[in-house]
């Protein structure tokens, strides 16, 4: 059950309204042994946030379509989903520059981005929120990250 628990919690919520860059970061996270449910903007991710308490993780470009924007959902997520770590990302140096102080969140990443850094910061996130007795159902059995440099860059 505890690992059940711990298992679950490592689901990441990847927002990107370019399915491109969606579809590849998801992939990279799923061969690092994370689960990952993608939403292609704020409205969905937010809808997906109200329904699956499983997410553990959100990244999120800050420039998505529609009226809920990056810093839009991560307000959202510290409101209704306080405590799940959020890592905002943006091809806009003004929009990184900002993003993180408005939203109140990590410093965001800026694209383009290393698959293997955002993987990176995900596990740390995720690693923090687990008790240390919880190691042999954590990190420990996640498969080795691909070492090849991926990167995203805006589109």
């Amino acid at each position: 059950m505890l690992r059940e628990f711990v298992l679950a919690h490592r689901t990441v919520l990847v927002v990107e309204d370019n399915m491109l860059a969606r579809w590849a970061l998801s992939a990279h996270l799923r061969a690092c042994g994370h689960d990952v449910v993608e939403a292609e903007s704020g409205e969905d991710a937010v809808a997906i946030l109200g329904r699956d308490h499983h997410i553990g993780f959100i990244f999120s470009d800050v420039q998505l379509p529609g009226s809920v924007d990056g810093i839009g959902l991560a307000r959202w997520a510290h409101d209704h989903r306080p405590g799940v770590p959020i890592l905002l990302t943006s091809g806009h140096r003004e929009a990184v520059e900002t993003a993180g102080r408005l939203a109140g969140c990590d410093p965001p990443l800026a694209k383009p981005y290393d698959f293997d850094v955002v993987e990176r910061r995900v596990a740390r996130a995720l690693d923090e929120g687990e008790d240390d007795s919880d190691d042999a159902a954590g990190s420990s059995n996640r498969p080795a990250a691909h070492r090849d440099p991926k990167t995203v860059r805006d589109h």
